[in-house]
């Protein structure tokens, strides 16, 4: 009974959207807009400088994981100290 019940429901879903209609209207076109040369020129230049500012990136990128690296592997350095110190304390207290 509860296959039939839904069977039903997935039924009259599915006619409800073929009747509503799936399609995604469409955006249209731009029409002319009034860019001047210059303007133009400027958004070019600005897209051939890219290459620059995706270096710029990368450099500030790989600073980061290095400085990042260091600070992990100092962290590491002190975990490791104070676990000694631990060691020696419960030495200590035990004997």
């Amino acid at each position: 009974m509860l296959e039939r019940d839904a069977f039903k429901q997935r039924l009259e879903f599915s006619s409800i959207s073929r009747r509503r209609g799936n399609r995604i209207p469409r955006i249209p076109k731009a029409r002319q807009t009034g860019v001047s040369r210059d303007e133009f020129n400027r958004v070019i230049e600005m897209l051939n400088q890219r290459g620059k500012v995706l270096e710029e990136y990368g450099n500030a990128l790989t600073t980061i994981r290095r400085d990042l690296d260091v600070q992990f592997r100092r962290i590491a350095q002190l975990q490791a100290e104070l676990d000694q110190i631990k060691q020696a304390w419960a030495k200590m207290a035990l004997g």
